[in-house]
């Protein structure tokens, strides 16, 4: 993950609401010292990824069932799900 001289490090490109783990070693030209004892912390939660485009289940005159695959929560869980509908004039 890094290697070099600095006493610190800003870790990127992590995952929100994941718990990571990590450990430090120390080294010079004699040698490496053991690994310290294990850190953990979590990334904060963010908002969900966007969900999977509905798919059409079944269809009357009158209705019709939607289902979709669940989005990844980044951390929180899901507490509300949205459908929104046009009619080719106006979303409503």
């Amino acid at each position: 993950m890094y290697e070099g001289p600095e006493m610190a490090f800003k870790a990127v490109r992590l995952r929100p609401g994941v718990q990571y783990h990590v450990r430090v070693q120390a080294a010079n030209e004699i040698g490496e010292s053991l690994w310290s004892k294990t850190g953990s912390f979590a990334t904060q939660a963010s908002v969900p990824n966007q969900p999977a485009l509905p798919v059409l289940v079944s269809a009357t005159p009158e209705s019709v069932t939607l289902r979709w695959q669940p989005p990844h929560d980044n951390g929180e869980p899901i507490s509300l799900c949205a459908i929104s509908r046009s009619d080719a004039n106006s979303w409503s």
